[in-house]
């Protein structure tokens, strides 16, 4: 299997999408702000606090697992409609309320906070993605 990098960096383009599987802009821009969302909670995460952040290093490994197998067209990651790709999809979804319960700090606020919200838009992504296109497989 050849790795392209350029390939990869079009693949994680927010505007490319896939005509197999439906609504794949709309799964891109929420995988985008899952992302960022993770991102920002992993910048403001305290110090000793090595299982939230892995929880959350999780989080963004799986939102780049997913991008790449919703757009590729040929060799993906996980196909759309497999087991893998949904245990992906479930991560964004389980993993930031577990941060947020497992956070040990004074002010959690600031990472309380927005894994919340993330875990919100996880719950809104993974059961769009299962209802339009995991689940007529």
């Amino acid at each position: 299997m050849n790795v392209d990098a350029s390939e990869i960096i079009s693949l994680l383009n927010p505007l490319t999408q896939n005509p197999n599987v439906p609504g794949s802009l709309i799964f891109n821009i929420l995988l985008y702000i899952i992302f960022f969302l993770a991102l920002f909670v992993m910048l403001r995460m305290p110090d000793k606090n090595i299982l939230p952040t892995l929880l959350i290093a999780t989080v963004l490994l799986s939102c780049v697992i997913a991008k790449l197998s919703i757009t590729a067209r040929r060799d993906p990651v996980f196909e759309p409609s497999s087991f893998g790709m949904y245990i992906v999809n479930l991560s964004p979804l389980v993993l930031p309320v577990l941060v947020a319960g497992t956070v040990r700090a004074r002010k959690v606020a600031a990472v309380v906070v927005p894994s919340l919200v993330m875990a919100v838009f996880g719950v809104f992504y993974f059961f769009m993605f299962w209802f339009f296109v995991q689940r007529g497989v």
